[in-house]
């Protein structure tokens, strides 16, 4: 609480949780008024991640499928993550103590699940995943396919990239 406002996107110190420059901005106000419409449900969640860049991705999806000390994690550039169209949140176990103190356990995510719904964003819970969150039709691999083609012919790092990527996104939403 800030003001006596609930910022699930700020720590206590008043860091940011994760980098919401990151995000695709529509996502981005899609994420808050989820998050806002929890909270008024008396569930908070707060994000733990955000966009991942392609290295951060292949080293998750390298610890899951090689050295078996990860969880699950899709190859590079089959995840919503790199493109700021996800988010993984989670509830904190304690207020009190410093830090999160997240629980996955599965009925923690009832109420984030069922917001999903309602306000058509994606939710992970069918694959065991509830609290990763992230833009309806850009879910599977071969929904992800235009973002990395994009992506693949976008130059510049990786922000650049992302703008490009934002940029089909936005041309796409306009056709809808």
């Amino acid at each position: 609480m800030k003001n006596g406002v609930f910022d699930p996107f700020t720590r206590v110190d008043g860091t940011p949780r994760i980098d919401l420059s990151l995000l695709y901005p529509p996502f981005l106000a899609e994420l808050r008024d989820l998050l806002q419409r929890c909270h008024a449900r008396g569930a908070d969640y707060y994000p733990t991640k955000g966009t991942r860049t392609w290295a951060e991705q292949s080293a998750l999806h390298h610890a899951y499928t090689v050295t078996k000390k990860g969880t699950r994690a899709a190859p590079p550039g089959y995840s919503a993550h790199q493109f700021g169209i996800a988010v993984d949140c989670a509830p904190d176990t304690n207020l009190i103590k410093p830090g999160l103190q997240a629980d996955y356990t599965l009925a923690n995510y009832t109420v984030l699940i069922e917001e999903c719904k309602a306000m058509g964003l994606h939710n992970g819970h069918g694959y065991k995943d509830a609290p990763h969150v992230s833009m309806a039709g850009y879910v599977t691999g071969h929904q992800l396919g235009a973002l990395r083609r994009v992506w693949a012919a976008s130059s510049g790092d990786d922000r650049a990239r992302l703008k490009q990527v934002w940029r089909f996104l936005d041309a796409k939403r306009l056709v809808a």
